[in-house]
């Protein structure tokens, strides 16, 4: 809306004021929403359980890139100097985007061994499960699921819906 308003209106001293305005009623609204929220959030919770996941050696990252692949390649750059990674996990800037929309929080996590390129290594089934949904992987291919009935397959090296 600012954006728009900026292309708009030549007199920048009534944009200024008008931005002002905008910008202090949905920051006193934001204010008012927050009053109603519990004292630990789903926030709070998914971010202390990734911490608690980097302390048992697994490399945790929030709102990591911006889409799956892009993830998946960079965290097989991030974990292909380090000793001792037991895997990984990590949600993306389009989780981010979903979860707040209020379509949950998909989790992409895998093996220790990623290539520097970002192909899956080898790695037995595994699954996980949490307030956010389940989330369902194994090796080659995962299914990332976030409980509200939206499954979608994907396999490494995919591009594209499939592999947000």
């Amino acid at each position: 809306m600012i954006e728009t308003w900026a292309d708009e209106v030549e007199d920048r001293e009534l944009l200024d004021e008008a931005v002002r305005g905008v910008v202090a009623e949905e920051f006193a609204g934001h204010l008012a929403a927050q009053a109603g929220w519990p004292a630990v959030t789903d926030n709070d919770r998914l971010s202390l359980a990734m911490g608690e996941l980097a302390m048992a050696g697994i490399v945790a990252r929030e709102h990591y890139t911006c889409c799956m692949s892009c993830g998946i390649a960079e965290m097989g750059r991030e974990i292909s100097g380090l000793s001792g990674v037991r895997g990984y996990v990590f949600y993306h800037g389009q989780d981010v985007e979903r979860a707040v929309a209020g379509g949950g929080v998909y989790l992409a996590f895998g093996p220790g061994e990623l290539g520097g390129e970002g192909e899956r290594g080898p790695g037995g089934g595994f699954r996980g499960e949490g307030s956010a949904g389940p989330a369902v992987g194994s090796g080659e291919r995962s299914l990332r699921c976030c409980g509200a009935g939206g499954c979608r397959s994907s396999g490494a090296g995919t591009t594209g819906s499939a592999s947000r």
